[in-house]
């Protein structure tokens, strides 16, 4: 039986001011070309669907015409809710919708579902777990047990501590969190103070987990049965070395093989550093032109009407920013900001009023604070 696991779609998204709708479609059609070339079925999709939880109607169009054509070839689809989806929005006619082989599980309900396929003679589990935070977790629980679900790693443990795994099957877990240790980028909503963490441990009874949260295609370290698939495209420039993929799962007596298929893209990302001359140079123009691009100029001159010049050569630039004598010392001051967690930040402001760092006591009470915004949120 073979199977794809996609993640992290993000329809709708915008880089800068545009569009990725063209480039969404283009990548579906491969998932759809790949298919049926190779009589997939199943495709996995683990979160994250749409950008926004209202999303655009042409990203709505594109889904609906991807959801149809697998249909129609029979593959079963199993979409699962990440923190980006509205869940009552995606999950619409569900019921209905699980009658022609697409089967959407976007909020937990008190337990993880479970969805079942047997197929030329393999038996393959699926358990669902949407996007939770520790409330939706509590909320199913008895009054003297929800004190203890004081994290996202307690809430997905306890969730997958009351799931029976199937002895004669592959127990595949979908779930959309960020498990300790993976290795995140700049186009994701990064969580304050790491506190959506979730370990490895809590998932390691099933036979593979297909993951969805994080962006970079990706093995967890030391659990080579866990995988992000990744985003289909490139989000931002962290990721312009990076290769997009399909993960392809092969599920043959009782065991499950990994292989991925890279995507070819319409459009890629480039950073480009140098001077004007450099950049303005027609090899490079040629070479970039219908790229998405970053430029960083080194220029010490000041160059009046850069950036209408800059976009006149190459119309999908999306950043163009300065590296010189000038801004070297402002662009450092912003690197260090940026890389502090917001209880650092607290920390330092409260060390600077006041002369003196934080006591113990006085962190654990920021720290909780923090955690406490974060569940509410």
């Amino acid at each position: 039986m073979l199977g794809l696991h996609l993640a992290d779609l993000h329809l709708g998204k915008r880089l800068k001011e545009f569009s990725l709708l063209e480039e969404q479609r283009d990548v579906l059609e491969q998932v759809v070309a790949y298919c049926e070339k190779y009589m997939v079925s199943f495709v996995v999709l683990a979160g994250d669907i749409f950008d926004k939880g209202i999303p655009p109607v042409e990203a709505l169009e594109i889904f609906d015409e991807f959801l149809g054509k697998l249909s129609k070839m029979n593959v079963e689809i199993l979409v699962l809710g990440g923190n980006h989806d509205s869940a009552e929005r995606l999950g619409f006619l569900r019921s209905f919708l699980k009658h022609h082989h697409i089967h959407l599980v976007t909020q937990y309900q008190g337990e993880v579902e479970k969805i079942e396929l047997v197929k030329d003679g393999e038996k393959v589990c699926f358990y669902m777990l949407p996007f939770v935070k520790p409330a939706d977790v509590r909320r199913y629980l008895p009054e003297d047990e929800r004190i203890a679900i004081t994290s996202y790693h307690d809430a997905v443990k306890v969730a997958l501590d009351k799931t029976a795994l199937k002895q004669d099957a592959v127990n595949i877990l979908v779930a959309h969190q960020f498990v300790t240790g993976a290795d995140r980028c700049e186009s994701e909503e990064i969580s304050v103070g790491g506190l959506d963490n979730v370990s490895a441990e809590a998932m390691e009874a099933f036979d593979y987990v297909a993951l969805g949260h994080i962006h970079s295609p990706q093995y967890i370290k030391d659990h080579p049965h866990m995988r992000y698939s990744g985003t289909p495209l490139k989000y931002s420039f962290s990721e312009c070395g990076q290769t997009k993929s399909m993960t392809v799962l092969d599920v043959r007596d009782g065991k499950v093989t990994i292989s991925t298929e890279p995507f070819k893209v319409l459009r890629e990302l480039y950073m480009l550093r140098g001077t004007f001359a450099e950049l303005t140079a027609s090899a490079m123009v040629e070479q970039y032109h219908d790229a998405y691009l970053h430029i960083t100029l080194t220029d010490e001159e000041e160059i009046l009407n850069v950036l209408s010049d800059m976009r006149t050569l190459y119309p999908h630039l999306c950043y163009l920013t300065f590296d010189n004598s000038r801004t070297r010392p402002l662009n450092q001051n912003v690197e260090v900001a940026v890389e502090k967690s917001p209880l650092e930040l607290i920390s330092s402001f409260f060390e600077q009023r006041c002369g003196h760092a934080m006591s113990e006591e006085q962190q654990q009470l920021l720290q909780d604070l923090l955690e406490k915004v974060q569940v509410e949120k």
